[in-house]
């Protein structure tokens, strides 16, 4: 979908050869460490939360019912909008202009990156019911789309469409985007090996230090694809 409102142009703060402590960590902390945060902490509970109702509800005498996809429908959604949150928080501390408060950043670009996810998922979806495998590809070639929406001058001037931009983009970098993305997966496999430990309500301590951990490496990885993006894009 081609923007056509025209929202205010979001420049780079620093080229691509800025450090990962001074030109991302560093601002990250500084102007949004606390939100993101809190985001991280909330989510996670709510996400607790919602599957814990989940399994309740499959292992209820009287049977599922309509808590059941009432709590699963809350999963989901959070599980597509948390990281869509936490990305455009990532992205104002990290590159959005001093000047701009977080507000004017998330009113410009929020809903037109909900949009674009959407039709992302949609064609996802749509893949995935053929096979498992172009589904995958699919998702593949929407993992840049937040930078498409926020860092895209073209973009904002509806002079582009995101989705077949992530997919170009995709297809001239894939090695390096199917490495982060498989690294990503790697990490957060692993980190199942403490799930004990992650229960807001059995170990709300070990839970709140997991998060803490969740959260950093969140924030390496998109680091990673944001250099990616900045070094190679056309804009």
């Amino acid at each position: 979908m081609e923007n056509n409102e025209n929202p205010t142009v979001t420049l780079p703060q620093s080229s691509a050869n800025s450090s990962f402590f001074t030109g991302y960590l560093l601002p990250i902390v500084l102007r949004a460490g606390l939100p993101l945060l809190v985001w991280t902490l909330v989510t996670e509970y709510l996400d607790q939360y919602f599957v814990d109702q989940v399994q309740n509800e499959l292992v209820s005498d009287n049977g599922a019912g309509p808590r059941l996809w009432l709590f699963g429908s809350c999963s989901m959604m959070l599980s597509l909008i948390a990281p869509v949150f936490s990305t455009l928080l990532i992205l104002f501390a990290a590159r959005a202009p001093k000047q701009q408060n977080l507000v004017a950043y998330f009113t410009a670009h929020l809903s037109w990156l909900v949009k674009e996810q959407l039709r992302a998922l949609g064609k996802m979806l749509s893949w995935s019911l053929l096979l498992i495998v172009p589904g995958i590809f699919k998702f593949l070639e929407f993992v840049m789309l937040p930078f498409v929406v926020c860092l895209s001058p073209n973009y904002q001037r509806g002079e582009v469409d995101a989705l077949k931009v992530s997919g170009r983009f995709f297809y001239r970098h894939w090695l390096a985007i199917v490495a982060l993305t498989v690294g990503t997966a790697l990490i957060s496999l692993a980190m199942t090996s403490v799930d004990t430990y992650r229960s807001f309500s059995d170990h709300p301590l070990t839970a709140t230090l997991m998060s803490g951990v969740d959260l950093i490496v969140f924030i390496g990885f998109q680091w990673l694809f944001l250099r990616l993006w900045e070094r190679h894009s056309e804009l």
